[in-house]
This record gives C-alpha cells, structure tokens and sequence, in this order.
C-alpha cells in the first residue's frame, strides 16, 4: 500500500467528502481509511447497524464481520442486526475505500 498514512481521533464517523477528500495532504480519491474504536450498548436489545458508503465498506464488531460490500459501487446502505447489552463495550472497525488498510481481518 502506497501513499501517506494520517492517524487521526474521530469522534464520529459520518463523512461526506465528496470532491473535497480527506484533507490533511490526502488525495481527494483513490484512498483507504480505516476507524477502530469501541461501541457502548445503552438497552440490551437488538440493534440496528447501517453504513451508507460510495465504494468498498466493511463493518466489524468484536472481531466478527457484520457488513461486507467491497466492491466498487455507488451511493449505497447497508445493514446489520446484532444483539448488544447495555453497559457492554464492542470493539468496532470500520474499513472504507479502495484497498484494505489496517492489516489482518480480525
């Protein structure tokens, strides 16, 4: 994997770049992102999970994957149903883009 790599904390993941990108010296197409963080259950109950991506999504929660469209394609959503309990952290991955940028799938 080619190009410049940017680590960054964001507090929520809800983008629209468009043909703006990324920022921070990144192009503004043809780039990978790829968010790890932690998911806090409030009610234990099944939940929803929707990722809405232009090109390739992946969702991971505690190392199962939940959501798998990498492919190249257009506006498109995507969801999951999981049962979560409240008070409980998930490990949650969010892979974006082109090509796989943060190693092992799990």
């Amino acid at each position: 994997f080619a190009g410049t790599a940017v680590s960054r904390v964001d507090d929520t993941v809800d983008f629209a770049w468009a043909d703006a990108g990324p920022g921070m010296g990144l192009p503004t197409d043809h780039f990978s992102i790829c968010w790890t963080g932690q998911l806090l259950a409030q009610y234990s109950e099944t939940h929803v999970l929707t990722t809405t991506s232009d090109d390739g999504i992946q969702l991971w929660i505690d190392g199962r994957l939940m959501i798998s469209n990498w492919t190249d394609h257009g506006s498109t959503t995507d969801s999951c149903q999981i049962n979560l309990v409240a008070g409980k952290r998930y490990a949650i991955k969010i892979k974006w883009g082109f090509r796989l940028l943060c190693g092992s799938d799990r």
